[in-house]
């Protein structure tokens, strides 16, 4: 039920809103930059802050990032993407094996089920299984 959401969920809606603006952010920056060398730096910048966010466990901010590098726009800039190198790229696509959504996000699933240490989860994941269950 949406209605009510904001008062009844008010953490849980405003981890939504800040997922949505931080990929939005990560977008932005990117799409703003009008030098080639430049928005490549900054995507290989972003990388590598998620594959941070991933050895930190970070799982909410690691989508977050990916999100906004999957964006239309972002994802249209095939020179950029092919201008970022071998290293960058093989992590760029490890990471959005990581979190596809294929099979309600299995690959994700089996990497939780493997951690040791605790998490800041994806949201996502469990909002999805919650409107299943009700």
């Amino acid at each position: 039920n949406k209605e009510g959401r904001e008062q009844n969920a008010k953490n849980i809606t405003l981890m939504i809103k800040r997922f949505n603006e931080v990929s939005t952010w990560v977008a932005t920056e990117i799409l703003k930059i009008d030098k080639e060398k430049v928005r490549v730096k900054a995507v290989c910048f972003f990388i590598d802050v998620a594959k941070n966010c991933k050895k930190l466990n970070n799982l909410n901010g690691l989508l977050e990032i990916i999100s906004g590098l999957n964006q239309g726009p972002v994802h249209r800039l095939t020179d950029m993407w092919d201008a970022i190198g071998n290293k960058h790229s093989s992590t760029f696509a490890s990471l959005n094996k990581l979190v596809a959504r294929d099979n309600n996000y299995k690959v994700l699933r089996d990497y939780i089920a493997t951690l040791s240490h605790p998490c800041v989860p994806y949201l996502g994941i469990y909002l999805t299984d919650l409107t299943f269950v009700t």
